[in-house]
């Protein structure tokens, strides 16, 4: 199932999956509590969003493209972002 993810999209208290084929699909938990049943693959870039480092198409400057999504990598998140992406 987590290789049908291209990222997350968090909000307060639920969580918006979103996937290549598939509407979002939305589920009340948090994204911290995701991350702990997430595999090495996702790699939070912002305080809200979480990304599938496998279905990344580009990068560039500080920004992800996941297809024609556009994601901000925020300072916070950038080295660890970078060391991860790297190593895929």
């Amino acid at each position: 199932m987590f290789d049908d993810i291209l990222y997350l999209e968090g909000h307060d208290d639920y969580v918006k999956i979103h996937m290549k084929v598939k509407k979002p699909v939305p589920v009340r938990m948090t994204l911290k509590k995701l991350t702990e049943i997430l595999t090495p693959d996702f790699i939070r870039v912002q305080r809200s969003y979480i990304v599938n480092v496998k279905k990344i198409t580009s990068v560039k400057g500080k920004s992800i493209f996941l297809g024609d999504t556009e994601i901000p990598i925020r300072n916070l998140y950038e080295t660890e972002f970078f060391k991860a992406f790297k190593i895929k």
